[in-house]
């Protein structure tokens, strides 16, 4: 069994560091897609390694196969962009201000969206088309049925991204669980690296 880390919108393989090494019992492998620079890893995945992705990257591990032994969302969804009634965490207008932002300036457009989730870690190194194409993932890319392994949904109360009803709508969708904290916002694996650990230690016992 292989953990396999997947980060979020905007962000790198340095956002698990502290989930990493709370659980170094288990092989690991961090994928990175490339938002800040770095080289995005190209990796190979089988029905053995669980995945563990932060808001974007449970989507996008979920695009990459279906069959993993067991599947960790951390501040996740099914759909980002769309109604309240679908589940979604915005409006599609917000989704298309992002991309119109994006192609004006990135580094501002990041900038921008750091403060919208409280996090404050300087923004000097991007690559404007791999954020371009993670914008496109959240428009197109939606989890409409039930999974076919075990789910986890990690989510807060304070979100400023992901509200209560998406984050309930997941767990609904997916058939999976939900385990709530009162605080930790949209960035888990940052702020509250030591209880994501723990939960997600007792999902692989």
């Amino acid at each position: 069994m292989r953990l396999i880390f997947v980060h979020g919108w905007g962000f790198d393989t340095v956002l698990w560091n502290g989930i990493a090494e709370a659980l170094p019992q288990y092989p690991q492998r961090r994928i990175d897609l490339g938002f800040l620079g770095g080289a995005a890893t190209v990796a190979e995945f089988s029905s053995d390694d669980v995945l563990i992705g932060h808001s974007l990257g449970f989507l996008w591990g979920l695009r990459q196969q279906q069959n993993w032994r067991q599947v960790i969302a951390i501040n996740g969804f099914a759909r980002f962009a769309g109604s309240p009634e679908e589940g979604a965490c915005v409006g599609p207008a917000a989704l298309r201000a992002m991309r119109l932002a994006l192609a004006r300036d990135a580094g501002k457009a990041l900038a921008t969206f750091y403060r919208s989730i409280n996090h404050t870690a300087p923004c000097d190194r991007h690559n404007a088309t791999r954020l371009a194409e993670g914008l496109a993932l959240l428009e197109t890319e939606h989890i409409e049925k039930p999974l076919a392994v075990p789910c986890r949904v990690l989510a807060t109360r304070n979100d400023p991204l992901v509200p209560k009803a998406a984050s309930d709508h997941l767990a609904a969708i997916t058939g999976g669980s939900i385990l709530w904290s009162d605080e930790g916002g949209h960035l888990l694996p940052l702020t509250r690296p030591q209880w994501c650990a723990d939960a997600i230690e007792a999902c692989l016992a």
